[in-house]
């Protein structure tokens, strides 16, 4: 019979158990990093029906993103319906999104090793993965935007030139690498400590609580260099305003709530999860208060911009009221802000966390309200009117929206398959710290 240093791998410190661990683990009693490979492919491989049809639906829609990919890739930006006054068009909406929902992974990381929450810790890992698939959703969003992805090569060392730091772009791809590269980095870490049930440790306190908090800041960077790019472009007034970094900051930190409190739930529908009540509580609490900073940050702009009537406030009158006859924002603008009042009234109405039900409506509000906000209200209304007067109206064309849409499914289908391998070692882990047997998957 094998001794438990046998059986069981060592952690960084070097340590390995004095004594039998409970066999708790999934697919086999004896764990071993070859173990570990050959259970995550069975995770990847087996699954019901439903599972199956997922993964399907995801590759047709990652399939029928393939052409305007190529398209675009070979002849370059002009197959899309950006021109020179909408350089920027849905691809950039959608990364300003994405990197407030990557962001928002601050609202789990920051209980969970600060204030050493443990329903949060609980469920740390999850609101790692998010901002992985975040920012890679966004990187895609902005290699279709190019036209060409070879051109970032300019900025890639020693191809090309960083040109920092004179450049906002190139800050923003530090940060982002520094950031995705910080949730691989304890994501993998967390995971292989369940499994492996290293203790926490030195390498632990020493390597993975300072990457923890340095991320916490780093989660802030990103959005707040993301604000930079577009409020110091001069010659777009709309942009041009100094609130637009802690704005980002806030609908950030009320998005990964609102997401997170509609994953969690599907998680623990279909996977078994155990999310103690107190984790939803906080996230009503933190989406709340959030959500209405935000708002009051809309308000205070439209007061600005509106009141004084000035040149440039033409943006805004286009986006709210509608200007020289076009008004195809009108229902984005009203919508965003309808969506998000209900988003706030809806988590009062919830107690805060209380009611599942309502907290789940608000939540979903949020999403669709931030999404709209960020996305289409801030950046189509920049070019209207353009800088010599135009109403140049951008409207995306089916080739940026089938684009999108292939990049959506391509974020959903990685967060699937993560989430497919990783829930089941936390579900054991937590049964474990029980004493149940955890439910097959």
């Amino acid at each position: 019979m094998s001794t438990p240093s046998e059986q069981f791998g060592a952690g960084p410190d070097g340590w390995k158990p004095t004594a039998p661990i409970p066999s708790w683990r999934p697919e086999t009693e004896k764990p071993s990093y070859l173990n570990l490979a050959k259970f995550c492919l069975h995770q990847l491989e087996e699954g019901s029906a439903l599972y199956y049809g997922w993964i399907a639906l995801l590759a047709l829609l990652i399939y029928q993103g393939i052409g305007p990919a190529v398209e675009q890739a070979l002849h370059g930006a002009v197959v899309s319906n950006m021109s020179d006054s909408n350089p920027w068009g849905l691809h950039i909406a959608n990364f300003t999104f994405m990197i407030g929902v990557a962001a928002g992974g601050i609202t789990v990381v920051a209980p969970a090793y600060v204030f050493h929450h443990k329903g949060m810790k609980d469920i740390v890992v999850i609101g790692e993965l998010l901002p992985i698939v975040a920012i890679i959703m966004a990187v895609l969003c902005i290699f279709s935007d190019m036209g060409r992805p070879d051109r970032l090569l300019h900025v890639m060392p020693p191809f090309g030139i960083l040109n920092l730091p004179s450049s906002m772009l190139s800050f923003d791809v530090v940060v982002l690498n520094g950031y995705l590269g910080m949730n691989a980095f304890m994501v993998g870490y967390t995971l292989l400590k369940m499994y492996f049930h290293w203790p926490e440790g030195r390498f632990y306190k020493m390597v993975i609580v300072p990457t923890a908090y340095i991320s916490i800041a780093w989660a802030l960077t990103i959005h707040v260099v993301t604000a930079f790019i577009f409020s110091t472009l001069v010659a777009r007034p709309y942009w041009n305003t100094p609130i637009a970094a802690p704005k980002f900051i806030a609908t950030a930190i009320a998005t990964g709530p609102a997401i997170l409190i509609l994953l969690l739930q599907l998680l623990e529908r279909y996977f078994k999860l155990k999310v103690q009540e107190d984790v939803y509580r906080l996230f009503a609490r933190t989406a709340f208060f959030a959500l209405g900073g935000s708002l009051l940050m809309m308000v205070s702009e439209l007061v600005v911009e509106l009141y004084t009537g000035s040149e440039h406030s033409l943006h805004a009158r286009y986006l709210w009221l509608g200007y020289k006859g076009h008004a195809e924002l009108l229902p984005f603008s009203w919508g965003s802000a309808i969506l998000n009042i209900s988003g706030l009234v809806g988590l009062y109405a919830s107690g805060l966390g209380k009611n599942r039900r309502i907290l789940s409506v608000a939540a979903l509000c949020i999403c669709l309200g931030i999404y709209i906000e960020k996305g289409i209200c801030f950046m189509f209304p920049a070019y209207v009117p353009n800088p010599i007067g135009e109403m140049a109206v951008y409207v995306p064309g089916a080739h940026e929206i089938r684009s999108v849409i292939s990049i959506w499914a391509i974020g959903l289908l990685v967060f699937s398959l993560m989430v497919k391998v990783a829930v089941p070692i936390l579900v054991a882990k937590m049964s474990s710290a029980e004493g149940t047997a955890p439910a097959k998957h």
